[in-house]
């Protein structure tokens, strides 16, 4: 025979009390993910992974400018007496500053959300 549960069991209790008496962080739970998986996107990864992504971005970044200035070849193939020498330098650089301001905002965005959302924004 199955275990009886008390009348005030915790599963009992917890779908009956109202959404107003739960911590905000409790409030919003199962929410977000049923939503996004509706619009057909893909659910969101934490900010510190766009944190981490957004360091990763801003190093390649860094590794480009010191390549183009040490006239080191691009990934070991293209030489720096190439014409495209310049304009490939260039094309990663500016891909490397987009990638990591993009992935910093979506990280801050994120972040701020989780605040509001956990109730230290009001």
């Amino acid at each position: 025979a199955a275990p009886r549960r008390a009348a005030g069991d915790d599963g009992e209790r917890a779908a009956a009390e109202p959404e107003e008496d739960l911590p905000p962080w409790a409030r919003n739970e199962g929410k977000g993910g049923a939503a996004q998986q509706e619009q057909g996107g893909l659910p969101e990864l934490p900010y510190g992974v766009y944190l981490l992504v957004s360091c990763w971005f801003l190093i390649a970044g860094t590794g480009t400018v010191f390549e183009y200035a040490y006239k080191e070849p691009l990934f070991g193939v293209l030489p720096a007496d190439s014409f495209l020498y310049a304009p490939a330098s260039g094309v990663l650089f500016l891909g490397a500053l987009l990638g990591a301001g993009k992935s910093w905002f979506t990280a801050t965005r994120l972040a701020n959300a989780e605040n509001e959302r956990d109730g230290y924004g009001q």
